[in-house]
């Protein structure tokens, strides 16, 4: 199961855990970070030298509301990427963009002062983690099987960028 917002925005108290924040305070942040995310989106695909039509490629897997709302677990807790990707049901690559994506957008709202935690010295949080210090959580996510195998990453190469 996927976390997202509109999943988890009716158990306030694990809401709250999470980020820090009430379900209806985040809807506000989120509301001001959204129009900030479609144009920081429309100058990344107009920028000169850009190879496809505005409307090809990927879409994004999650949507800037939940894009937010992970970028705000990091900030929380630490988590690692791979944790996080599992939380939201994504790569462990698409969290780590969608956390770099949001944290410039969530503090030009001046809402959102969180320091960020330096990568060397903090220790991240694996699901585990998370769950133990939650269990409430574990209603919304199934934690990850001992004999599941991670998601693949494709080297560049693979992708058609080598």
């Amino acid at each position: 199961m996927r976390l997202t917002f509109d999943l988890i925005r009716h158990d306030p108290e694990v809401f709250r855990g999470l980020t820090g924040l009430l379900p209806s305070v985040f809807e506000s942040i989120a509301a001001e970070v959204r129009p900030r995310f479609e144009a920081a989106d429309r100058a990344r695909l107009d920028r000169p030298g850009r190879r496809r039509a505005i409307g090809a490629g990927r879409r994004y897997e999650l949507d800037a509301t939940d894009q937010a709302f992970l970028a705000l677990v990091w900030l929380r807790h630490t988590l690692k990427h791979a944790a996080l990707g599992h939380l939201f049901g994504v790569s462990e690559w698409t969290a780590m963009r969608a956390v770099g994506r949001m944290l410039p957008l969530l503090e030009a709202t001046g809402r959102c002062r969180a320091p960020v935690p330096p990568p060397a010295r903090c220790r991240r949080k694996g699901l585990d983690t998370l769950l133990q210090d939650f269990p409430r959580l574990a209603r919304f996510v199934r934690p990850a099987s001992p004999g599941a195998a991670p998601p693949r990453i494709f080297p560049f190469a693979e992708r058609g960028r080598g």
